[in-house]
């Protein structure tokens, strides 16, 4: 966006959400990509615990994590509210119109 239309994700007040967002996605499409240790590092509240039995987790944490990844209902309606916000401010912006 900042290359398209000067408006930089840091500035607006939906920007970190849009950007967990687009991490998320991209765990989604490229699951065995570095995406998944990325969104994990920074939203470990999205993924599941690795199941722990009485010899030791039951898989290495890097092997299953894009498996692991939970986004709730709830998460995905505050997706779709920031990006819908971030457009509406978009449009308000270039043209002055609500």
């Amino acid at each position: 966006m900042a290359a398209l239309r000067g408006v930089h994700f840091a500035e607006v007040i939906e920007g970190p959400i849009i950007l967990e967002l687009a991490l998320i996605g991209n765990v989604v499409r490229h699951g065995d990509g570095p995406s998944a240790r990325q969104a994990y590092e920074r939203y470990p509240f999205l993924f599941a615990p690795v199941p722990i039995f009485d010899d030791g987790p039951a898989h290495e944490d890097d092997d299953e994590l894009p498996e692991r990844l939970q986004v709730s209902e709830e998460r995905l309606g505050l997706y779709a509210q920031a990006v819908f916000q971030f457009w509406h401010r978009v449009q308000l912006a270039y043209t002055g119109e609500n």
